[in-house]
């Protein structure tokens, strides 16, 4: 047994440290520090498997991974190794080492409560200049980066043609009603420059969908998609999501860097395990509402 791996980490994973690490991550999120994300993900990528290179994707994927809610999971794990002796069980949970000393945190760090993830956040990561600029990819943000159509082509800014452009490369292709009722997805529409959620009321058994990086204001077309499980509509124009209260098999939700003020909406959507609303001026009062035990909420 490794005795030594195995008391580190029994030290690293506390509530305190959890907390400390998901509000770093939330820090450069908000600040838009997308190179010092990446290089989380990039040194831990040996060991957790980040099938997605979308910098909204691994945000979420980090906030999961170190929630101080995650810390029974990661506790049971260590007692299962206590149990098997199985190696491999430490070298799953090792990647907590990586992050912790990446970011530098110092035990004066750790004077510190669960509502500070939602306060103001002033500490820094351990990186300089030089880091940022070998991570240059994610370091400024770019939503026309990687368009894949014309960006002249006005035409084009709706739904029904970029998907068409997406799967078939051109607008001309006619998608019968009845392909569009049975796509289940997963569909990635993001910096595709939309503006216009023409079409998308048909595709009613759409589970998974990603809009973000758009000019999309107005979602009311959303509230046909019952079936949907994951939206990301982060980083666009909205300012109402009433649309979204009917959809009660929503439970991953992504809402940053719009200009949403009221999430009233969302306080029935009982299946919800993780909303993120970073950069929208949402009342304090409205945040703790959508609160609960069992759903991470990162504003």
């Amino acid at each position: 047994m490794n005795n030594d791996l195995y008391n580190k980490l029994l030290e690293a994973y506390t509530v305190e440290k959890l907390n400390q690490v998901t509000a770093k991550i939330i820090e450069s999120y908000r600040n838009k520090y997308y190179g010092r994300l990446e290089k989380l993900v990039k040194s831990i990528s040996h060991i957790c498997d980040f099938k997605d290179s979308k910098i909204n994707k691994y945000f979420s994927r980090l906030v999961l991974m170190y929630h101080p809610d995650k810390i029974n999971y990661y506790k049971n794990r260590l007692n299962d190794y206590q149990k098997t002796g199985d190696n491999s069980i430490l070298t799953e949970l090792s990647h907590i080492l990586i992050i912790l000393d990446l970011i530098d945190i110092k035990p004066s760090d750790f004077k510190i409560n669960d509502s500070n993830i939602m306060d103001g956040f002033e500490m820094e990561f351990g990186f300089d200049d030089n880091d940022l600029e070998d991570i240059h990819h994610w370091s400024v943000y770019d939503p026309e980066e990687n368009m894949s159509f014309d960006k002249t082509n006005s035409f084009a800014s709706d739904f029904i043609n970029l998907l068409k452009i997406k799967e078939f490369g051109q607008t001309d292709r006619h998608i019968p009603e009845y392909e569009l009722q049975n796509l289940t997805g997963p569909v990635d529409l993001s910096k595709m420059q939309m503006n216009d959620l023409n079409g998308i009321e048909l595709c009613i058994n759409l589970k998974s969908l990603d809009l973000s990086d758009n000019q999309i204001a107005d979602i009311t077309s959303l509230g046909y998609l019952s079936a949907l499980k994951e939206l990301d509509l982060s980083h666009n124009a909205i300012d109402d999501i009433s649309a979204l209260a009917g959809l009660y098999n929503l439970e991953t939700l992504d809402l940053a860097f719009n200009n949403i003020d009221d999430i009233s909406s969302l306080y029935d959507l009982a299946g919800l395990t993780y909303v993120n609303l970073v950069g929208n001026p949402v009342p304090t009062k409205q945040l703790l509402r959508i609160q609960s035990a069992d759903r991470i909420v990162v504003c």
